[in-house]
């Protein structure tokens, strides 16, 4: 009796950690998803918002530059962010980690440099946003 006991609360605290991660990942896509103001379309695998006096014109051009740049049409989904207000121009990406590290800065700031001279002007700010959202680390291109 006490190994049947034992076995059903076992299979209760199992069933229930996995229905906890399973709210967690969806706590998480949901948030990543709402993250951003605007519009959205979606292109290569990526959620592209844009919003101020960004048209879907120019979110696909950026999402165009992405991909050439390597960052979009690779393995798993990404979420992007452009907003053009009063002539300054933001970019959001959504890494995972390594929001201050040297290297990734470094690549980020090479790909905003592709995203200015593809039209869309300097300076130019390169947010990093974590998986809910949240401002991790801002790259700015000249």
């Amino acid at each position: 009796m006490e190994g049947q006991r034992g076995a059903a609360l076992r299979t209760v605290l199992v069933g229930g950690a996995c229905l906890l991660a399973l709210i967690a990942g969806v706590y998480t896509w949901v948030m990543a998803s709402r993250a951003f103001p605007g519009e959205r379309i979606s292109v290569f695998e990526a959620e592209i918002y844009y919003s101020g006096d960004t048209t879907e014109a120019d979110a696909r051009k950026l999402a165009d530059v992405l991909k050439e740049a390597g960052y979009l049409g690779g393995t798993g989904e990404k979420t992007v962010h452009i907003d053009r207000t009063d002539g300054s121009v933001s970019v959001g990406l959504v890494l995972a980690e390594g929001w201050d590290d040297p290297k990734i800065r470094a690549s980020v700031r090479a790909t905003g440099a592709k995203i200015a001279a593809a039209g869309f002007g300097s300076p130019l700010t390169m947010n990093l946003h974590d998986q809910t959202g949240d401002l991790r680390s801002s790259v700015r291109v000249e």
